[in-house]
């Protein structure tokens, strides 16, 4: 095994932390067990090799943090955010059917069973409106390998297991012969998907009325969190709906969102 001096972990947590946010502190196992392979592969004998192809190599920062970052999610997780979102959120900003321009973001989209989890219920929602509303939806990640795999909108059976069989057969296609299924395509064309590293500024003009931003700030510490939850408060409408995993707290950070229930926070009218 090859072993991460004190020097190139420090250089590495601060390369991270100045550039995506994420706090590495507590990583250093990590980092050195889960990129062996990687070293092998580019037949590097040091980390501070490799670190040195991270500056010249966009590609490889990507790889990188998908190392180092889990993807874990599944569709539906977290099950009363959805509900949240049929029985209340959306017959407010929709004014119960009316209205169909709305925005909402994934913010840490991963492999795009969250914002994808968002879609079915908003066409349950609308039931026979549903044709009638056109918009996209936005979701972003900062890995782009989880991105490309939302982006085709296949999945097995076994990732499928929380979806209802009437979900299955209104948004999904089997693929013959095997026990994958894709999205159908109007599904998958109702979102922007984009690469984007939230330590950035916020590009969007149009505010949203919900952003969901859920199992992502685990990674930050509060200084970042800080930042951060004062960017999303201002991409939302007056209003809006803020909605973190049920692991999270905003407690602790400074912040101007008014506290709804555990996870879920909504920006002053």
């Amino acid at each position: 095994m090859i072993l991460l001096t004190d020097e190139e972990f420090n250089y590495i947590y601060k390369f991270v932390y100045d550039q995506y946010g994420i706090n590495l502190e507590k990583k250093r196992n990590l980092i050195q067990s889960r990129l062996q392979s990687t070293l092998s592969d580019n037949n590097l004998t040091s980390f501070k090799d490799y670190f040195k192809m991270l500056r010249t190599n966009p590609d490889e920062i990507t790889n990188f943090l998908n190392h180092i970052t889990t993807n874990h999610t599944f569709f539906f997780r977290e099950q009363d955010h959805f509900d949240l979102l049929k029985q209340q959120i959306l017959p407010e900003i929709t004014d119960n059917g009316k209205n169909l321009n709305f925005n909402i973001w994934s913010a840490g989209c991963s492999s795009g069973e969250e914002v994808f989890s968002i879609i079915m219920t908003i066409y349950n929602y609308l039931g026979i409106n549903s044709s009638r509303w056109t918009q996209k939806l936005l979701a972003t990640d900062i890995s782009r390998r989880v991105m490309d795999k939302a982006q085709h909108g296949v999945y097995t059976e076994e990732n499928l297991k929380n979806i209802s069989k009437d979900n299955l057969r209104k948004f999904f296609m089997q693929i013959p012969n095997t026990d994958t299924y894709k999205l159908k395509p109007d599904v998958i064309g109702k979102v922007s998907f984009q690469y984007f590293n939230l330590m950035s500024a916020f590009p969007y003009r149009n505010k949203f009325d919900v952003i969901f931003c859920r199992n992502v700030m685990i990674y930050f510490d509060n200084p970042t969190r800080e930042k951060l939850l004062a960017k999303f408060y201002n991409a939302l409408k007056p209003g809006g709906y803020f909605i973190i995993g049920h692991s999270e707290t905003v407690n602790g950070v400074k912040n101007d969102f008014k506290y709804l229930k555990p996870s879920v926070y909504r920006k002053e009218v």
